[in-house]
């Protein structure tokens, strides 16, 4: 005779099998019997008084819901202000953001000194100051052999942009 040895999960299985093949009519008779106990009667719900009315005293200070005193918006945006070429079709580094960005190393040659970067997927690209990367609309300013500099162009959320210095290192 061979020693079979059944696996844990047919075992559980048919334990759990078995131990659910009750009689249905317990299941029923209990049923009926919670149906038939009589409903308990909730309270009331609890009166909730309205809160106070809250008036804001700005006092001289101009109010922070007030808009932005007629023309003042225009005058902002008439000074020369940085924004973006959105015309412009996007340099290929551009798509990626800057963490994901990594300063290989440098190149110079008799043009001028270019910064190597690899993107995400491996590909080494070569940079000169002028060019863009990153999501930000991020513009090379100065390369040297330990990083890159960029000035990136972010929303200020009125509508205008704000100017940000960033940096890529070279990676060690």
């Amino acid at each position: 005779m061979t020693n079979r040895r059944v696996p844990l999960p047919v075992l559980l299985i048919a334990a759990g099998a078995v131990s659910c093949a009750g009689e249905p009519d317990d299941l029923a008779a209990w049923l009926d019997e919670v149906k038939a106990r009589p409903g308990v009667r909730l309270g009331a719900l609890p009166q909730f008084s309205r809160p106070g009315e809250f008036r804001y005293d700005s006092g001289e200070r101009p109010s922070p819901f007030a808009p932005i005193a007629p023309g003042a918006e225009e005058t902002r945006r008439a000074v020369a202000e940085p924004a973006p070429d959105l015309a412009r079709e996007p340099d290929f580094l551009e798509h990626y953001s800057l963490d994901a960005l990594r300063m290989v190393g440098s190149l110079r040659r008799e043009s001028g000194l270019y910064g190597l970067m690899q993107t995400p997927d491996g590909l080494i690209h070569r940079l000169a100051t002028g060019d863009y990367l990153g999501r930000n609309h991020g513009r090379v300013v100065r390369i040297s052999e330990e990083e890159v500099q960029l000035v990136e162009l972010v929303a200020d959320g009125n509508g205008g942009y704000l100017q940000r210095p960033a940096a890529i290192s070279l990676a060690d």
